[in-house]
């Protein structure tokens, strides 16, 4: 009896290990079911996110290439446009230096050289006892600036009398010359190509009523200022007179007065200066007469001497530069070597010359 009561207790005992092993198993069949139900999620999510990175790999490949055709367009473009800039500063510098060569050219000095002037004509003067018309002074100047030429070593000018003679040695070109002993030189003659000649047309004219005042003060409007010059300009103890017209010139600082009778201009730019007072001020005014210059004529040329030759190659000759140019001169007078009647010879053997043409180009200086 004992022992079938001890089996019937582990019996149980095994059942009740059964049915909590049957429980876990249901358990852990539930959790598999949950665990694949996940992991099926899981592969849906994952695959989703495959194809989304797929597509902005994609979409991210097309933006990169378009990027890179973007800046290679770029890339040209500013490389045109840099081409472009340079062909530009180019162009510019070139307009630059020919600006600058003109202006340079037609540049002409605030003073002219001293020079003597020559009465050409009298003209009667009318009888102004009656007319009040100012008689101004004028002046009319031609200015011809030639441009020089430079002599540079071992050449030699060489005009002739006659210009058929010149041409006629330049048409040859090529001569052989022999300087006492020395060896045979191969000598070139050709045209001289003279630099641009400058040739204008000055005309001047000093009224004999307007004067010039200059250094006024400053800040002060133009009817007060008028006012001022009237009441200073127009005494006689000064040598001023009675008035026309009184015009103010704030950019240059001065102001021009105009006179009703001659002489008056006369009187006061004897003294170069003058007191002008304003607010209680005394200042120092500087009084000259009106000189009207206009620049007339320009004319602006360059040419080819006619009757002058350029002779080249006479470096190796070493003799005084006044024999070679007595032998040059000997050998080119002759009509045997296609010469003729020399008018003046010109030789550079050590340092260079300047050499001066007439204003017809035809000869030297």
């Amino acid at each position: 009896m004992g022992d079938l009561h001890r089996l019937k207790e582990e019996c149980e005992a095994w059942k009740e290990k059964c049915d909590r092993e049957d429980n876990r198993k249901t358990t852990l069949l539930i959790q598999k079911l949950d665990a694949d139900e996940n992991k099926i999620k899981e592969k849906e999510l994952v695959t989703k996110l495959g194809e989304e990175e797929k597509a902005n790999e994609e979409d991210l490949s097309e933006k990169e290439q378009l990027y890179k055709r973007e800046v290679n367009e770029l890339m040209n473009k500013n490389s045109e446009l840099e081409k472009e800039i340079q062909e530009l500063e180019e162009r510019l510098d070139a307009k630059v230096a020919t600006f600058t060569k003109h202006s340079e050219q037609l540049q002409i000095g605030k003073k002219l050289p001293e020079n003597n002037i020559n009465f050409t004509a009298i003209e009667l003067m009318k009888d102004n006892a009656k007319n009040d018309t100012p008689l101004d002074i004028s002046c009319k100047s031609v200015v011809t600036i030639n441009g020089a030429f430079v002599l540079q070593n071992g050449q030699a000018l060489l005009t002739f009398e006659d210009e058929e003679v010149a041409q006629r040695v330049i048409k040859k070109s090529s001569y052989t010359l022999n300087f006492n002993g020395a060896p045979f030189l191969e000598v070139r003659a050709g045209p001289v190509h003279l630099q641009q000649t400058l040739k204008f047309e000055v005309n001047t004219c000093i009224s004999t009523k307007k004067v010039i005042v200059r250094n006024l003060p400053l800040g002060l409007c133009d009817e007060y200022l008028k006012d001022k010059l009237e009441l200073t300009f127009y005494k006689s103890k000064i040598g001023g007179g009675e008035i026309e017209n009184v015009e103010c010139d704030q950019i240059n600082n001065s102001a021009h007065i105009t006179f009703l009778k001659t002489g008056v201009v006369g009187h006061l730019t004897k003294r170069r200066t003058h007191e002008f007072i304003a607010n209680g001020h005394a200042h120092e005014v500087t009084v000259e007469p009106f000189i009207e210059c206009n620049l007339n004529k320009l004319q602006l040329c360059s040419g080819i001497s006619t009757r002058t030759v350029l002779l080249t190659g006479i470096k190796e000759a070493q003799e005084a530069e006044e024999d070679i140019q007595d032998q040059i001169e000997i050998y080119f007078q002759k009509p045997s070597n296609g010469g003729g009647e020399v008018e003046a010879v010109a030789y550079c053997l050590k340092r260079k010359r300047v050499a001066h043409f007439e204003e017809d180009l035809n000869s030297m200086e």
